[in-house]
C-alpha cells in the first residue's frame, strides 16, 4: 500500500496527525498550482488553505479511485474556480514563475529578453479559456499525466488531449500575433 493511502485511511479514521502529514507533503505543490491559476501569491495561499479545509471535510468521501494527489488537485481546481468567480480575480497567469529562469545565470540582456518573453506568455495564457489554462498548467507546470489531468478535470483522456492541442495552437497563435504586433 502507498504511503498516501495509509495516511488517507488514517485520516478517514479520525487521525488529524496523518492529515497534517499530507498537508506538509502537498502544500507547496498546491500553492504553486493555485498561484499559476490565480496569479496572486496571497490569493494562492488563502485558496490553498481553503483547499485543505475542504479536503479535510471531505476526506471520508475519498474512494481511492485515484491517487490522493490527483483528488487534491481536483479540490484545488474547484477552489480556484470559486475563488476567481467570487473575487473577480485570477484572470491572469503570473509573469514570473519561480525557478523557470534563474536570474543569476543570465546576462542582463538575456534577463530582459526572458522577462519580456515571460510577459508575452503571461498575456497569451491569460487569453485562454479557463479549462485550457488549467490543462496547460497541470501538464506543463505540474507535470501531470493526461490520465491524471482527466481525473482532475473530470473529462475523458481524449478531451484532455484535444484541450491541450487546442491550447497549444491558441498559445502559438497569440504569441505570433504579439510578435507581429511588436514588429510593426
Amino acid at each position: 500500500m502507498h504511503d498516501d493511502d495509509m495516511l488517507v485511511y488514517a485520516c478517514q479514521s479520525g487521525d488529524i496527525d496523518a492529515f497534517e502529514q499530507l498537508v506538509r507533503k502537498y502544500q507547496d505543490r498546491t500553492v504553486r498550482v493555485l498561484y499559476l491559476l490565480l496569479s496572486d501569491a496571497d490569493d494562492a495561499q488563502d485558496a490553498a488553505q481553503e483547499t485543505f479545509i475542504r479536503a479535510f471535510r471531505c476526506i471520508k468521501s475519498f474512494k481511492h479511485n485515484s491517487s490522493f494527489g490527483t483528488w487534491l488537485h481536483r479540490v484545488a481546481i474547484n477552489t480556484a474556480r470559486n475563488w476567481a468567480r467570487n473575487n473577480k480575480r485570477g484572470q491572469e497567469v503570473p509573469s514570473q514563475i519561480e525557478g523557470v529562469t534563474p536570474a543569476n545565470q543570465l546576462k542582463s540582456d538575456d534577463l530582459l529578453v526572458a522577462r519580456e518573453r515571460s510577459l508575452e506568455v503571461k498575456y497569451a495564457l491569460s487569453r485562454l479559456p479557463q479549462y485550457y489554462r488549467e490543462a496547460i498548467v497541470l501538464r506543463h507546470y505540474d507535470d501531470l499525466s493526461y490520465e491524471e489531468i482527466a481525473l482532475v478535470q473530470q473529462v475523458p483522456v481524449g478531451t484532455v488531449r484535444s484541450r491541450l492541442a487546442k491550447a497549444r495552437t491558441l498559445l502559438k497563435q497569440y504569441l505570433t500575433e504579439d510578435i507581429d504586433r511588436s514588429n510593426m
